[in-house]
């Protein structure tokens, strides 16, 4: 089977969707599919960067990026050049976005089945200004239901994603619910997080958050109740791992005024193996965004065996057991987000038993070879 995937970044971008779209790539790749992927150069919307040279495979394509308007919407016009193509398959990653209102027009075109997995985020949650904001309820009501009517699957990666869709693609159009995976590889045997820990001169209890440091992930609420779980754990550090997506100086000048700065550590981007043993190094797992459409850091911090703190959004409430693999609190609530943070860094057997939970929780649902599996399956149904 031929299947082109189009994604708007690509690793070393950063990112769920990034991750998503490189696994699910490798593995098809390995079961003998033509796999290509086709991308652009952008590393960060906010603020707009592209990645410097990139030693990409031969199945990787990437196209310029380019933010020309005020909405912040990034077009690459070089993935006109990509019409032509002979998939059997196309998958578009990630909604609204220029490749996947392209999407649409290609397979049309060359008469091909469009898959589009839409890794959705209400237009309350975007970053950009109010200007982006409004483009994108016009968006929402006026084009999206247009060019969704020529898909023939929707893949969401949630149920909550499939809730906020059910408003948007038309009446007729096949929607599935196929969640994001791991590598179970990376995690066996869970690690330990020693080494990370070494590296970085990290002693004491750990409370630890990844993915990029944007504005939607909302880090800063951890910060305001960091105070009142230092003063009961004082060896406790905030450790943040990811890429600067703007918000590091203003974080860092909060707890600073919190007087909680020695307890709060910034790490850029650091290689996956290394990530991995930054989850064994966590005694808590923390995740207080506004939205997630899944929440892949979720399921990784779960296969390492530890206990996960993240706020009731979006596809979350898929990904933790609340009560069981982790505990959810209500977005914003931060007594409650305070509260249960301190009672998992109190109680090692409650931790243990939630990572315990949480790792045979992923090992059941959450991995890259069930998604693929499914995957297939639907690609396989569309052509027949």
């Amino acid at each position: 089977m031929r299947i082109d995937q189009f994604c708007v970044r690509y690793p070393p971008a950063m990112g769920g969707v990034e991750t998503h779209v490189l696994e699910i790539s490798r593995r098809f790749r390995a079961r003998g599919h033509e796999v290509r992927v086709i991308t652009t150069d952008l590393d960060t919307e906010f603020p707009f960067a592209r990645l410097g040279p990139v030693d990409d495979p031969p199945w990787v394509t990437r196209r310029r990026a380019y933010d020309p308007f005020p909405f912040h919407y990034v077009v690459s016009p070089g993935m006109l050049r990509d019409l032509r193509t002979d998939a059997d398959v196309i998958h578009a990653h990630s909604y609204g976005y220029f490749h996947t209102n392209l999407a649409p027009f290609i397979a049309g075109l060359r008469d091909i089945p469009l898959v589009v997995t839409p890794h959705y985020h209400p237009p309350w949650t975007m970053i950009g200004g109010p200007g982006r904001m409004q483009a994108r309820r016009v968006f929402d009501r006026v084009v999206a239901p247009f060019l969704l009517s020529r898909a023939s699957a929707i893949v969401n990666v949630s149920h909550a994603e499939r809730d906020q869709m059910e408003g948007i693609v038309p009446t007729g159009v096949c929607q599935v619910v196929i969640p994001n995976g791991i590598d179970m590889t990376a995690f066996t045997p869970p690690p330990t997080g020693e080494a990370f820990r070494e590296r970085y001169g990290i002693d004491g209890s750990v409370l630890l958050y990844t993915g990029r440091l944007a504005q939607n992930k909302r880090l800063e609420h951890v910060i305001e109740v960091l105070p009142d779980i230092v003063a009961e754990h004082p060896d406790l550090t905030l450790v943040a791992v990811g890429q600067d997506n703007g918000m590091k100086g203003e974080w860092a000048r909060l707890a600073k005024r919190l007087g909680v700065r020695d307890h709060v550590r910034f790490i850029d981007y650091v290689p996956y193996e290394i990530l991995v043993d930054a989850y064994g190094a966590a005694d808590v797992y923390v995740l207080p965004s506004d939205y997630e459409a899944f929440g892949i850091v979720l399921v990784e911090a779960m296969a390492a065996r530890r206990p996960v703190v993240a706020s009731r959004v979006g596809g979350v409430t898929d990904v933790v057991n609340d009560g069981v693999t982790g505990y959810l609190y209500e977005y914003g609530d931060l007594d409650a987000l305070r509260g249960r943070i301190l009672e998992l860094l109190a109680d090692d057997g409650l931790r243990a038993r939630m990572g315990d939970a949480g790792r045979r929780r992923v090992e059941a649902l959450f991995t890259w070879n069930h998604v693929v599996d499914r995957l297939f399956d639907l690609y396989t149904t569309l052509l027949h």
